[in-house]
């Protein structure tokens, strides 16, 4: 009965402790950039942390910028090439086929793959033209996909209020991260303190060249 009461108990206390976890390994990471811009920019910490933040958004949203054109614009020569492409195959298609019912349906296809049109802008107007004309059929369908759609948000939701959560936690360890090494010290028994603190600067020096060595 131990274990049944004390799994649950690890599980929550692992969900509770996660977003602490990650905001530390956040702000490990960030440190040494943050600690530059101080001294490049001759300013305190907090301005450091935002000058860094800042940094960081405008580089995220100009990937993204240039990002999202490049993908609509392949992703549109994508459509086209299938268009234009699906006919020929389907006519080699039909060269090979003996039954005169398969080569009837090829022809529609053929004919419906040649006429289509790929105005993406045309159709979502005609789609918002034909709206009022649902049955009640297609509105209990919309009415489901609302809902799996609510789930969807509300996960994502989820993941971004996670995400918030950790960068502020995140933010406050930057703000006192030279007070780190001296709270461990504090919790720590004496006898074991130095020989601990010597492993901790054992592993730090070699995470901290790992990760420079990848930034770099």
């Amino acid at each position: 009965w131990g274990l049944v009461l004390l799994v649950p108990f690890l599980t929550w206390v692992g969900r509770c402790a996660a977003p602490f976890a990650m905001a530390l390994v956040v702000a490990y990471v960030f440190y040494p950039i943050v600690t530059l811009a101080e001294k490049r920019l001759h300013v305190g910490r907090v301005a450091g942390i935002f000058a860094v933040a800042l940094l960081i958004v405008l580089l995220v949203g100009g990937f993204f910028g240039l990002l999202v054109p490049v993908l609509w614009e392949q992703g549109a020569h994508f459509v086209q090439a299938v268009r234009d492409e699906t006919p020929n195959v389907l006519e080699r298609i039909r060269g090979w086929s003996h039954s005169p019912d398969v080569s009837a349906q090829l022809d529609r296809l053929i004919a419906w793959f040649k006429g289509l049109d790929v105005d993406l802008p045309a159709l979502a107007q005609q789609a918002l033209g034909k709206a009022p004309q649902f049955t009640q059929g297609g509105v209990l369908a919309v009415g489901s996909a609302l809902f799996a759609m609510g789930g969807m948000v509300l996960g994502i939701g989820g993941v971004v209020s996670s995400a918030v959560l950790v960068l502020m936690i995140a933010f406050y360890l930057l703000a006192e991260f030279d007070a780190i090494p001296r709270f461990v010290r504090l919790v720590l028994p004496q006898h074991h303190e130095e020989r601990t603190m010597t492993v901790l600067g054992r592993v730090n020096a070699s995470l901290s060249g790992y990760l420079r060595g990848q930034l770099t």
